[in-house]
């Protein structure tokens, strides 16, 4: 796996991308393995610079990609858009540029991923979710990937007196509009989320998508505690199965 995900990356136009993400891809092709056919038809919505996007199309399924990127201060020239769509192209599969609506097709996907999306709403995602779900066939899955608002790290910052909440600076230093992390969610969220819009939790677990940020001396002694107390992790992985 590690080595076609390296020959994804040598054809990005940005592969540092590829590092910040690189523990979320392999979690997210494997867990899509498990529960997809090959050639399974799944959107990638909220993709960025279509990291997640490229390998799982690599990895057999019928990919295609979308972002409006109006959560962020990324200007979508067309020269960006021009790269995108030429990995797209090179990888096979569907980057649809912002205004263009066509992968909205009603259920269609066997799958969709909201990959660290969420957690970026000014607005409750519950009126983005109900709309993705029609695009989904029945019994299709939700995947949602976010960043767990009680991690170990955040849990030790509250206990030494420092925030749980994202860099002060980088907040109120911003003098427009803020693209960090508005609202992050713990397992309960996700397990009321899923009540809400009537799915059923096929997985909920706490994932490793950030381990490159845990000092070396301390990786060893953060997942043997993380494997043991799996709330902890850095981030949530919701896997649900839509029901009607």
């Amino acid at each position: 796996m590690q080595s076609l995900i390296e020959k994804i990356k040598n054809l990005h136009w940005i592969p540092e991308h590829f590092e910040e993400n690189k523990y979320s891809i392999e979690i997210v092709i494997n867990t899509f393995q498990k529960y997809l056919k090959q050639n399974a038809k799944i959107l990638d919505w909220g993709a960025g610079w279509g990291s997640h996007a490229g390998c799982l199309s690599q990895f057999g399924f019928n990919i295609s990609a979308t972002d409006d990127f109006s959560l962020s201060k990324k200007i979508m020239t067309e020269s960006l858009m021009n790269n995108l769509q030429q990995y797209a192209t090179s990888c096979n599969f569907k980057y649809f540029k912002p205004k263009n609506s066509l992968w909205k097709q009603q259920n269609y996907y066997d799958a969709i991923l909201l990959n660290g999306v969420i957690e970026h709403f000014h607005y409750s995602p519950k009126n983005t979710i109900n709309e993705l779900l029609s695009y989904l066939k029945k019994d299709g899955l939700l995947m949602i990937n976010v960043p767990n608002a009680g991690n170990i790290r955040k849990r030790f910052s509250l206990l030494f007196g420092k925030t749980n909440l994202p860099n002060f600076e980088d907040f109120y230093n911003t003098e427009d509009f803020y693209e960090g992390h508005i609202r992050e969610y713990v397992r309960e969220d996700l397990t009321k989320l899923t009540k809400i819009h009537n799915m059923a939790i096929v997985e909920l677990r706490g994932i490793d998508c950030m381990l490159e940020k845990v000092p070396y001396l301390l990786k060893i002694p953060y997942l043997k505690l993380t494997n043991l107390f799996n709330g902890l992790k850095d981030t949530w992985m919701l896997l649900a199965r839509k029901n009607n």
